[in-house]
């Protein structure tokens, strides 16, 4: 029996878009086609693929291969392929914030993504966040060390004091428990199962701890 994911969700109603879209035009836009014709120049693989294909894919320069976005691709765990923004050509590897709600940091030694508190590539004490420029960096784990604080679960700092990640908190509203959302550095009170819009050409965005942060391609916005 097929398994329906999130990602085939996300192909199928992409794919039924993109249709209705050209049906609607009666061709591709100008732009389009010239970006489809150069990427089927870069990756003659596809050259012969569906219009939809040629739409969703982009070329990755580290890789020299082309990619379908919103997938994984080349990319390391906890992540997927993006088109650059506004670019119908190129794409890029960052954490999957298109489909995650919960904040992601990126592991520059590891090249992959982990949920913010874990200790990811960070030596054993420390864990990896966002610092106050949005760019990861491992900072001390003042969770730790244990027995106090049992390695089971995932902890983090609550008002001053060490908390449970992803467990019921008598400080939240009851089916609530402490998490930390994409484009937060702190944990709060909320529900971590989200129902996301999936974007059908994910573009790379700039979410606090992401690998367009640690590039220094992106500027925290006042508030965040």
């Amino acid at each position: 029996m097929l398994s329906v994911t999130p990602q085939l969700l996300h192909l199928l109603f992409g794919i039924y878009l993109f249709i209705r879209i050209t049906e609607g035009a009666g061709l591709l836009s100008e732009k389009t086609t010239k970006a489809n014709n150069v990427k089927a120049e870069l990756c003659p693989e596809i050259s012969g693929a569906s219009r939809y294909t040629l739409w969703a894919t982009r070329y990755d320069n580290t890789t020299e291969k082309c990619y379908m976005t919103g997938q994984k691709g080349p990319c390391g765990n906890n992540m997927i392929f993006y088109s650059v923004a506004g670019d119908g050509i190129y794409g890029e590897c960052d954490c999957n914030y298109d489909i995650e709600c919960r904040s992601l940091i990126y592991s520059s030694v590891y090249d992959e993504c982990f949920f913010a508190y874990e200790q990811g590539h960070c030596n054993d004490g420390y864990w990896l966040v966002a610092d106050k420029e949005g760019k990861p960096q491992c900072e001390r784990n003042l969770c730790r060390p244990p027995p106090k604080y049992s390695l089971k679960y995932q902890w983090a700092l609550y008002k001053g004091r060490c908390e449970r990640l992803y467990q019921p908190l008598h400080d939240c509203k009851p089916g609530e428990h402490l998490w930390i959302p994409k484009g937060n550095r702190y944990p709060q009170c909320g529900d971590s199962l989200c129902n996301p819009q999936h974007s059908f050409i994910p573009e790379l965005q700039c979410e606090l701890g992401s690998k367009l942060f640690h590039e220094g391609r992106c500027t925290r916005r006042k508030g965040i």
